[in-house]
């Protein structure tokens, strides 16, 4: 063997060498593009559910609140006073106390 055929194979071994470099270095590079984008379609999704369990909450909290102001109305004095009179009840005249 010739040294211009070694210098020849030494060549075509670097070339195929960077080539293969480079071939390796395009798949990570579109392994990682693909995973990115996964990961961002992700975090989309997740910050939809978020936004929507968050709207629901306040929209339980609202509804708390009026809940919670009709159950005030119903047992104040005068509601109750009212109530009482509307069923026939009325206020006691002369209270006997037993012993």
């Amino acid at each position: 063997m010739t040294i211009t055929k070694k210098i020849e194979l030494e060549e075509k071994e670097n070339n195929w060498r960077s080539n293969k470099a480079l071939i390796l270095g395009g798949f990570v590079l579109t392994v990682l593009a693909i995973l990115q984008i996964w990961a961002n379609n992700t975090l989309v999704t997740y910050g939809d559910k978020f936004d929507k369990i968050r709207q629901l909450e306040a929209s339980v909290l609202l509804e708390n609140q009026v809940l919670e102001n009709d159950i005030a109305k119903l047992i104040s004095l005068g509601s109750v006073a009212t109530a009482s009179n509307l069923l026939g009840l009325a206020e006691a005249k002369s209270i006997q106390y037993l012993h």
